[in-house]
């Protein structure tokens, strides 16, 4: 999966589709290129109505719990940090 589409998605307030992503494999603890996590990126504005505020909400709450369950585990391949859950494969 595309980490910027993972990324969108979750910015957005999909819970539907964090909870399929996540059950899928993808982990929360995926960065960007400044090291934010999409809990980080899930940012409620003062623009936002109502209820893109709460499904905003409703996708941190999910994330912060996911991460709670999975603590983050580095590896490195290559040049490249991957994320891994430390639960993965059981």
């Amino acid at each position: 999966m595309d980490k910027q589409l993972y990324i969108m998605l979750l910015e957005n307030g999909q819970i539907d589709v964090t909870k399929w992503l996540t059950d899928q494999g993808c982990s929360p603890w995926v960065k960007t290129k400044e090291g934010k996590t999409p809990y980080d990126l899930v940012t409620i504005s003062r623009y936002d109505i109502e209820e893109r505020k709460r499904k905003k909400e409703e996708v941190m709450d999910f994330l912060k719990t996911v991460m709670l369950q999975t603590p983050e585990v580095t590896t490195r391949s290559g040049d490249d940090l991957k994320r891994e859950t430390a639960n993965k494969g059981s």
